[in-house]
């Protein structure tokens, strides 16, 4: 695996994330997931977009064509693991592709946990460790901190999947008023460049906004 197309997906990733404010008329609008439909939710999508009110933040898909948006179940979430058992993690959306690359669905995960003070270097060893032990291997150009924003991005290359099919784990983590949000995306490429995002991934990534 070529390290410059390593940097070239970490170097693609936005670290700042833009604030902005959603205006009264677009929580009315909202259409939650099936099942998140909840009477008054500030969670749910408009259009292409997830908003949620609970965790102050936007994010988007390209188009309906190829993704779409999920509301996991509880069951869903209770095997990802013990871990997300816990109070204080939360899976509010699951971003699904809606084909298979190399006999892989593309999938994204956005998890908020409280971090409290937690530095951002410790949040990506965390990860860093957790990705080891899934099997991944990182290389050190694919990992970027951003301190003064306290953002990073992880990518994690070469797990081995099925019939000779590897998949990449891209992460970018964002920390605003001791809250972590994570953006994890599991993939096969579809290239020959075997880190490369499939189409429409790295819009997803950069279309991550905070609510004030």
């Amino acid at each position: 695996m070529a390290v410059p197309a390593v940097e070239a997906v970490i170097a693609s990733l936005k670290y700042v994330p833009e604030i902005v404010d959603v205006v009264e008329k677009t929580w009315k609008k909202i259409r939650p997931p099936p099942q998140l439909a909840t009477p008054g939710a500030k969670n749910g999508v408009v259009n292409t977009t997830f908003y949620s009110g609970d965790h102050n933040f936007q994010i988007s898909i390209p188009d309906e064509k190829n993704w779409t948006f999920w509301k996991p179940t509880p069951q869903y979430i209770a095997s990802l693991g013990s871990d997300f058992a816990l109070p204080d993690i939360d899976v509010p959306i699951v971003i699904l592709f809606k084909g298979m690359i190399r006999f892989y669905r593309p999938i994204v995960y956005i998890t908020v946990t409280d971090v409290g003070q937690t530095a951002i270097e410790d949040l990506v060893e965390a990860e860093k460790i957790a990705l080891q032990n899934d099997s991944y291997l990182l290389d050190d150009k694919g990992v970027k901190i951003s301190s003064d924003s306290m953002s990073a991005a992880i990518l994690g290359m070469g797990r081995p999947y099925f019939k000779q099919t590897t998949s990449c784990a891209l992460e970018q983590i964002f920390v605003n008023r001791c809250k972590g949000y994570y953006i994890r995306a599991y993939y096969a490429s579809d290239s020959d460049d075997l880190v490369r995002p499939p189409q429409g991934l790295r819009e997803i990534f950069s279309s991550f906004k905070l609510i004030k």
